[in-house]
């Protein structure tokens, strides 16, 4: 096939994913009745399964719409669905926690404890069973509040356990058991958002890979600019977020890496990136200053991503937009996250060749092993493990949009950007 017939059979892939995917994720509501609303300027969805009436019957029983009440509002944007259950028992029948942490259960409180936790995440299975052993062990004495329950969900982790249908349907059993025990309503609803995304977002790349680069290398002018692979370079590539991790061990002992920049967690893995990217600019290449047109591709690149990646997700798993605190802290962010991927660019070279994909499994390899080491040497920031399994969704996103950009400043601003909002919106903000 000619190289033009190849580009018109993605283009038409791409068009095909990207209608069907947006179509899936806009009609994935229906059997859903959803309220959002905002406390203290904070975004809230309050989602229950099943039609309108099953809604407005729970409201009913339990003091009216999720608006009103904003002291406990208030109380459930700064404390996890157990922590407010113990402290007010008279007013939570049920409780279902995912993943939960470890906090003073009993076997009064709170009523009617549901534990859910993946096999693939055994820190959460095992604080899951000592709350379990706390909460007076299993037992389904619904009417006094003591029913207590453990969910292992079977092939899953702190992300995808959220989307897992057995979890789904697990938590609305036991909800129905405490609330609404006279009611033999059952609701078959299977949640494919998640899948109707990465359909769509798979669309839109396959149709920038349909189109030509928007700018190409100049050999003249990287010679020039004294753009230089080193010899090391490869090693730079995993020795980088090594060094990285050990300099953030250094660090933990005067600072509290959980709370830099105001982000539990997020602050801490953007000084990690910002020192592997250093390190790996410094051991592995010299590159020149960028031009002009590489911020304007930059700008470009960004924009590509934020819509793909991220607007579809509000209505899939992720709060995209941000809210003030968050967008204040993205801008710096994002300049950490730079240095890294003008280095991985540098190293992917020329789009045509299959290096750039042998690359992207080098990169996400030497990230992984490289956040596994800071967890370990860095134990507080455990949390961080909750970003692995979408490395490599996120950076193979990263290297099929920047090789139709293919420069390194044009690729590292605007992956960097992006992966710095990413990090805004995925971690909590610190009062």
């Amino acid at each position: 096939m000619s190289p033009r017939g190849k580009s018109v059979l993605i283009l038409a892939a791409g068009v095909v994913l990207m209608v069907a995917g947006l179509i899936g994720v806009s009609a994935a509501d229906r059997g859903l009745s959803i309220r959002r609303f905002s406390q203290g300027g904070q975004p809230m969805t309050f989602t229950v399964l099943g039609p309108e009436e099953r809604l407005s019957r729970h409201l009913e029983r339990h003091d009216g719409e999720p608006q009103e009440g904003a002291e406990q509002e208030a109380l459930a944007a700064r404390f996890p669905a157990v922590i407010l259950a113990l402290r007010n028992p008279e007013r939570y029948r049920a409780t279902v926690a995912i993943s939960p942490i470890p906090v003073p259960v009993t076997p009064a409180t709170p009523r009617n404890l549901q534990l859910q936790a993946g096999t693939w995440e055994p820190r959460f299975l095992r604080s899951a069973r000592q709350m379990l052993e706390r909460a007076g062990g299993s037992g389904t004495d619904f009417a006094t509040g003591r029913a207590r329950e453990l969910v292992a969900v079977a092939g899953a982790e702190h992300l995808s356990i959220l989307f897992r249908n057995g979890s789904h349907q697990a938590a609305l059993r036991w909800l129905d058991r405490a609330l609404e025990p006279e009611i033999d309503v059952r609701v078959e609803y299977r949640d494919r958002r998640l899948l109707w995304w990465l359909a769509q977002a798979v669309g839109w790349l396959l149709l920038l890979a349909s189109m030509r680069p928007m700018l190409r290398r100049d050999a003249q002018r990287e010679s020039r600019a004294r753009l230089i692979r080193r010899p090391i370079h490869w090693v730079a590539l995993f020795g980088a977020p090594i060094g990285a991790s050990l300099v953030c061990a250094v660090l933990s002992w005067v600072i509290d890496l959980r709370r830099l920049a105001g982000l539990q967690m997020g602050g801490a893995l953007a000084l990690w990136l910002l020192l592997a990217g250093v390190g790996f600019l410094l051991a592995g290449y010299r590159v020149g200053a960028p031009e002009r047109r590489d911020l304007l591709a930059a700008a470009a690149l960004f924009g590509f991503l934020w819509i793909v990646i991220g607007l579809s997700a509000d209505w899939v798993w992720l709060q995209w937009t941000l809210v003030t605190p968050r967008l204040l802290r993205w801008p710096l962010l994002g300049l950490a996250c730079i240095p890294w991927f003008v280095a991985t660019e540098v190293g992917q070279g020329d789009p045509r060749g299959r290096g750039r994909w042998l690359w992207w499994l080098a990169q996400t390899t030497a990230l992984i092993l490289g956040l596994l080491l800071l967890m370990a040497l860095v134990p507080e920031l455990g949390l961080i493990s909750i970003l692995l399994p979408l490395l490599p969704l996120v950076t193979a996103c990263l290297v099929a949009a920047g090789s139709r950009v293919n420069r390194p400043w044009a690729y590292g601003i605007g992956a960097g950007l992006f992966f710095g909002w990413l990090l805004a919106c995925s971690f909590p903000v610190l009062a």
